[in-house]
């Protein structure tokens, strides 16, 4: 990535690397959102230019409680993607964690699977409907 990551509560976002060369746009420079609600829009300051060799190299990626509270929905979410390099899953990694001891559990838990970070963000997102999408990078063998 080129530049910095955005601040947390900060009227500031990261953008793809083909959504900048398309709209001409650096780093510092501000964007410009409109609003599907309103004829106002949200000016956000660029702080970085990522790839990712997927869509989101299209895209324009801010804090999630700004656009929340620029679309009137503070507290809110519909979608949240997490991408992660993870560990192929074994016999260990499918087991229920219900069923762990708790030292496997703190060894599963700990350890990069699939299964074990989706249970992880279920767990902090309560009454969240967590869901794995397996998508093989290209290049990766």
């Amino acid at each position: 990535m080129e530049g910095a990551w955005f601040g947390d509560d900060a009227d500031e976002c990261i953008v793809g690397r083909n959504f900048a060369k398309k709209n001409s746009v650096l780093i510092s420079n501000p964007v410009y959102l409109a609003s599907p609600t309103s004829d106002s829009g949200l000016a956000l300051k660029v702080t970085g230019i990522f790839s990712s060799g997927g869509s989101e190299d299209d895209a324009v990626v801010a804090p999630l409680s700004i656009v929340q509270e620029y679309l009137g929905k503070p507290g809110q979410y519909c979608k949240l993607y997490v991408s992660a390099l993870t560990k192929p899953e074994d016999n260990f990694a499918r087991r229920d964690p219900k069923t762990m001891k708790p030292d496997e559990f703190e060894r599963w838990s700990c350890s990069l699977y699939v299964s074990s970070i989706a249970y992880s963000i279920g767990q902090i997102l309560l009454g969240t409907d967590v869901r794995v999408i397996r998508r093989v990078v290209e290049g990766e063998g």
